[in-house]
């Protein structure tokens, strides 16, 4: 499973940005250890900006794909949060609550930051059961992503397993409904056709005798069993019976 992230902050967080780059990239190296089925491809604005020559147009497409092909975007802050990477949250927050449910959020936010701001998105994660993680140095930065990652993949593949149940539960009732359905059908086509067939049966008689009251009475007997079932009415021994009784 290869998860994609958008690594954003700040210019002047360039070493921050890094140190949760290189430690993403060692949780893949030692992803035997860790979760063999899982790589994450990180992704910082400089892989855009490498790719665009007019450097002013790039805000744009660090939207597209945070809306659009993150599966997450982790956050670096230190004193407060600048525009671009405010928008670039607000983009990845609004894309969260959409149909889309992605990215996830995980923001890494440094202890000494009294910004109303950033204690804004402190809550606004918290009520939504995202990652908001204080670190207090360079250190506790980088020992902080590995967790976080091994949390991550946990909740992830435990949602994936829970996904998969409901798919499954949801498969066997509606085959179970099918199965119901099916021979709920049967057995009313077979109730008709001996319904028909008694029918038949009982037109034939009072064919060969009118005067005999007894098949006269097997036949209205006939025809109100096939009409206490609810059966179509267009039907040729139906139709004869009714004549024959002189029923309109």
């Amino acid at each position: 499973m290869n998860l994609e992230i958008f690594l954003a902050g700040s210019t002047t967080l360039s070493k921050q940005r890094d140190i949760i780059r290189n430690q993403i990239m060692m949780w893949n190296a030692n992803r035997n250890l860790n979760d063999k089925d899982v790589v994450f491809n990180v992704y910082t604005f400089e892989n855009f900006d490498d790719a665009i020559s007019d450097k002013s147009t790039g805000q744009p497409e660090y939207n597209k794909f945070i809306r659009e092909r993150a599966d997450i975007a982790i956050f670096v802050l230190y004193d407060g949060i600048n525009e671009k990477t405010r928008e670039e949250f607000d983009v990845a927050y609004e894309s969260l609550q959409s149909k889309r449910k992605a990215p996830d959020l995980i923001v890494f936010s440094h202890k000494s930051s009294l910004s109303k701001e950033i204690e804004n998105i402190r809550e606004k994660l918290k009520s939504d059961g995202k990652y908001f993680k204080e670190y207090t140095s360079d250190d506790d930065l980088k020992n902080s992503i590995g967790k976080i990652l091994d949390k991550y993949v946990s909740r992830k593949k435990e949602e994936v397993r829970i996904q998969k149940q409901i798919i499954v539960r949801n498969f066997f009732v509606l085959f179970a409904i099918i199965c119901i359905v099916g021979v709920f059908g049967f057995v009313r086509f077979s109730k008709r056709q001996d319904c028909v067939e008694r029918m038949r049966e009982a037109l034939e008689k009072y064919e060969s005798n009118s005067s005999n009251l007894e098949y006269y009475m097997n036949l209205r007997s006939a025809k109100k069993e096939y009409d206490d079932l609810g059966f179509s009415k267009d039907n040729e021994i139906y139709k004869k019976i009714k004549d024959c009784l002189k029923i309109e």
